[in-house]
């Protein structure tokens, strides 16, 4: 069996039945009735969503993931973030509201955000975290919490923010775009753009899906077999770099 997968089409719903004609809206849904042998076709753009895979093929029989054409399908676990508010006092720090909390692991029932632990791993409280905010295309570099923000505010032009030789140098303009922190127990996610712009007037996304193709071990133990993936482009999944 093919399914087809178009989002940009006018007939597209995941109530069809994945034909050319009806195609399925949404790649996950193509995941829900792929079985063995069958192979789904997704044709370019961008999907927004977390495609979770719950069947296995066989070796004989796999069932197949595959981009049309290779490499014109992106999928992404950013969403666009828009309802910015400028916060008050000097610096030009937007605010806007932040449901989103990724949580690494459990300890005495606290719920865990990057590794804190101090073993090989290191205590990261900014490095360590799953999220990404990305303006225009380009990634803004993270904060550990506002007031570190503020702090890289009253640094400029050059703020020490960026450690890593691989961030771009916050003294050269064209490369360094600006800074952001997210307070999970506030509910608030915090921008600061290097020109000192509205990110209103940007195109702004943050990560919201810590999965974005695959299998969630914890929630599948034995995982899928036999599935084949080929032509997509996986970007912004919230996903800790520790693991």
């Amino acid at each position: 069996m093919e399914y087809v997968v178009d989002g940009r089409h006018p007939q597209a719903s995941d109530d069809n039945a994945g034909t050319v004609e009806r195609p399925f809206r949404t790649i996950d849904r193509a995941a829900q009735v792929a079985r063995a042998g069958d192979a789904v076709l997704v044709k370019a753009g961008l999907y927004r969503e977390a495609v979770r895979l719950r069947n296995s093929g066989t070796p004989g029989a796999p069932i197949t993931f595959a981009a049309d054409p290779a490499g014109s399908v992106v999928v992404t676990g950013a969403d666009v973030i828009t309802g910015w508010e400028r916060m008050s006092g000097q610096a030009p720090i937007y605010r806007v509201a932040w449901p989103h909390q990724f949580i690494i692991n459990h300890v005495d029932g606290k719920p865990i955000e990057y590794h804190p632990f101090g073993t090989s791993w290191g205590n990261e409280p900014r490095w360590g975290r799953a999220e990404q905010v990305i303006v225009d295309g380009r990634q803004l570099v993270p904060a550990v919490d506002f007031d570190a923000l503020l702090a890289a505010w009253e640094e400029r032009p050059a703020p020490s923010i960026p450690e890593a030789a691989s961030i771009p140098d916050p003294a050269d303009p064209a490369t360094w775009y600006g800074v952001f922190a997210v307070d999970t127990t506030q509910k608030e996610l915090y921008v600061w753009l290097a020109d000192g712009s509205d990110p209103s007037g940007h195109h702004v996304e943050a990560s919201t899906r810590a999965l974005i193709f695959g299998v969630n071990p914890r929630q599948k133990r034995d995982g899928v077999q036999h599935v084949r993936v080929r032509g997509f482009i996986f970007r912004y999944g919230a996903t800790f770099p520790q693991r």
